[in-house]
């Protein structure tokens, strides 16, 4: 017998994954696609790869794990599924905001002017 894809496991991720869909919007339902997938697959941006990518005041969404590898030295906004404490840190210190994916569907409802980085 085959193995059960069943994905996510936590409760959490999976009402986001709802939430997300629901909305109708484009970037949030790529972003729901994209959290379905295994743990593993799902993406990591460096902050030193966010620094090359984005110019100040824009607004950003990794749909996995921002890791602190490299230095960020632009005012953004960042949501992310999940951070390394390091990651805080150096952010914070940048003067990014630093805001949780069910933050960001509040914040950004339309979805217009986010950037979706992978």
């Amino acid at each position: 017998m085959g193995r059960e894809v069943t994905g996510p496991q936590d409760i959490n991720t999976r009402r986001l994954i709802r939430q997300l869909e629901n909305t109708k919007i484009s970037i949030w339902k790529e972003i729901a696609t994209i959290l379905k997938h295994a743990r593993r697959s799902r993406p990591e941006a460096n902050l030193g790869h966010i620094n090359r990518v984005v110019a100040d005041g824009d607004v950003i969404v990794v749909p996995g794990k921002v890791l602190a590898s490299g230095d960020l030295a632009k005012k953004i906004t960042i949501g992310a599924l999940s951070w390394s404490e390091s990651a805080m840190e150096k952010a914070k210190k940048a003067g990014a905001k630093l805001l949780s994916l069910p933050q960001m569907l509040e914040a950004y409802p339309n979805g217009s002017n986010v950037r979706l980085i992978k």
